[in-house]
């Protein structure tokens, strides 16, 4: 998220949620995978632009960083 990069979640419980209610990727389904790559390749610049942008918002609002090692 820090670096703007859009999530491909496989992890159920709040990072679900976080994915859905944010905007910033694609929950995948492990029972149904081969649909959520349908819907990945079939995304548009402007979707993933929209991903990104959500991605680093959610980071600056909700994270901290104090040390970068």
């Amino acid at each position: 998220l820090r670096g703007g990069l859009p999530l491909l979640n496989t992890v159920d419980g709040d990072t679900r949620k976080l994915v859905d209610v944010s905007g910033i990727g694609i929950n995948i389904n492990r029972s149904s995978y081969e649909e959520d790559i349908e819907k990945i390749l079939a995304l548009s610049e402007e979707e993933i632009k929209v991903f990104k942008e959500n991605a680093r918002k959610v980071f600056l609002e909700n994270f901290v960083v104090k040390e970068v090692v």
